[in-house]
């Protein structure tokens, strides 16, 4: 027998989303900000491409987080462009998303 366990409130889920967000934008910039320093220091080249594939997995799951809150934000009703627009993840100075089918 299996239990359901209830799907959380839309609004509840959209929170939770902009925090696991926020969180791994911080730490995909951080390892990007520590190689970028290290770029003429003696280092493993190995190391680097190891710290570069992680921040590259952390973007896409990123990226599947983000469609995700588009989603959530659709289902309460909200253009999702708009949003984040007014959230400033859109604007005119930022490169334009890529379009990853």
């Amino acid at each position: 027998m299996t239990e359901d366990v209830p799907e959380p409130a839309p609004r509840d889920e959209l929170t939770d989303l902009e925090q696991q967000i926020a969180e791994l934008r911080r730490q995909s910039a951080e390892v990007r900000r520590r190689v970028g320093q290290q770029w003429d220091a003696p280092t493993d080249s190995a190391e680097i491409a190891t710290e570069l594939q992680g921040a590259e997995e952390a973007e896409a799951f990123l990226r599947a987080l983000e469609a995700r809150r588009d989603a959530v934000l659709e289902k309460l009703g909200i253009n999702p462009v708009r949003y984040r627009r007014e959230h400033g993840e859109l604007s005119d100075d930022r490169p334009r998303e890529r379009f990853d089918p």
